[in-house]
Formats: C-alpha cells, structure tokens, sequence
C-alpha cells in the first residue's frame, strides 16, 4: 500500500559494507514499484483497454515494474562487477510475497537464482481472480462517479482524477492484491500447496530458497486492519466467492 526505497529502513549501505567486511562483497539494488491502486488495481475495463494498446494482461503493475527492474539487472549488473547467474532476490512482509509472486511469474523465470522470503508469501496476501477484482474496480467507479459507456471512456475519466482526489477518497482499508489474469499470473497458490510442497511452488531453475519470519511484523497494523478485514471477508462470503473458501 505504501512504501519507497528511498525511506532509510531500506537504505542497503550498511549491508553491503558488513557484506565487504566479511570479505563477501555485494551488490546490492532496492528497487521502486508502483503501490496501492496504481500498483495492483485491476478490472475488465483495464484489460480491455490494454488488448486496444496491444499489451496483455491486467492488474500486478507493482509486480511487473519488479520484473522490469529484474531484467535491467540481468542486462546490466556485469557492469557493475556483478554476476547475473548469482541474482538474490529478498524482501520483507509485502516484498516478501512479491519475491514468492516471482517464483511463479510468468517473464520472471531465470531472472534471478536464489530467493529469501522474510515474512511474507502470495498465499498470505491472497491473489485475486479477475472476478473479484472486477467488483472492486465497480465499487471505486461509483465512489468517483465514473458513468462512461464504453470501457476506454471509463478508463480514461479514472485517469483523469486529481491525484488528492484518488488519496482522499482510497483508503488504506481498500483490497490491493495481486491478480490471477492468466498472463503474469495464471494460478494462486494456496497454504495447502505450501503444505503439500506442491513443485509448482519451486521451480527447477532457482537454486535455493529461504523463508523466515520477521518478529511483530504484523502487531502494529493489526487492530488498524481488524475490522476492514473482517468486512472485507464477509463481503466476499456473500458474495458467493467459493474461490477463497
């Protein structure tokens, strides 16, 4: 929902520099990606609207500017004395998810070697069917009081919104999850999967993965979150969504 690589808890100077010490050197990239609705909205509208542009797919542009960012280390990291046959990708809590949503990716095969996951996977954040998704993006056209009668003239009223306007009326309590659109993602993996050590789930090109757990990364927006996720969840149980149950 928020985030920058620029805020100092993500600054990876110390790091590389304990890294060094060890006699270990480096490199290490933090990379920017789109959050919130920018990040993950999805929506028929959006899908069609992209099939007009000649692209494919909707939803998980967070995750798309990753891989992005992922193939200029492939392209590029040998000029900086690194090796992109020994890529590491790692992150915390949402970053956490998003290295497992990799692990999975269509386009992310073999754009990196190792993964650490601290905190985190797509399971936990649970990737939405377009269906739903869908519902969500109705929900914010009659929160603007988008009526457009074809699919371009919505999209193009939603980009035309004050950003103020977007931060005023989205809430931190609004859905933004990842999408199962049968382009970047074409299943959601599930905890039985995990638990069943489905292969899917581990690729035969990635060398090695590690997961953990960060203490009390969850306790402080929990009591905030309690109540919109308890919504949330009834909302899609009368909804009829077997899909989550």
């Amino acid at each position: 929902m928020i985030g920058s690589a620029a805020w100092p808890q993500y600054d990876p100077s110390k790091m590389a520099a304990l890294a060094n010490e060890a006699g270990k050197p480096t490199i290490i990239i933090s990379v920017n990606y789109r959050v919130g609705i920018f990040g993950m909205m999805a929506s028929k509208d959006l899908l069609e609207d992209a099939k007009s542009h000649g692209q494919e797919g909707t939803g998980n542009q967070g995750l798309r500017d990753q891989q992005t960012a992922l193939k200029w280390v492939q392209k590029f990291i040998k000029g900086f004395g690194g090796d992109p046959t020994k890529v590491t990708l790692f992150g915390e809590s949402a970053g956490s998810a998003s290295v497992n949503a990799h692990m999975i990716a269509h386009g992310s095969e073999k754009l990196f070697s190792r993964t650490i996951m601290e905190s985190g996977t797509i399971a936990m954040v649970s990737a939405f069917p377009l269906e739903v998704q869908d519902g969500f993006y109705q929900g914010l056209l009659k929160k603007f009081n988008i009526t457009g009668s074809t699919a371009k003239e919505r999209v193009e009223a939603f980009k035309k919104l004050p950003i103020e306007e977007i931060f005023k009326n989205v809430t931190m309590g609004h859905p933004c999850r990842p999408t199962v659109d049968n382009y970047f993602l074409d299943w959601a993996p599930t905890f039985a999967d995990i638990e069943d050590k489905n292969p899917k789930l581990f690729p035969s090109w990635l060398d090695a993965a590690m997961f953990g757990c960060t203490k009390d990364d969850v306790l402080s927006p929990l009591v905030r979150n309690l109540i919109p996720g308890v919504y949330f969840w009834s909302h899609i149980e009368r909804e009829g969504y077997g899909y989550y149950h």
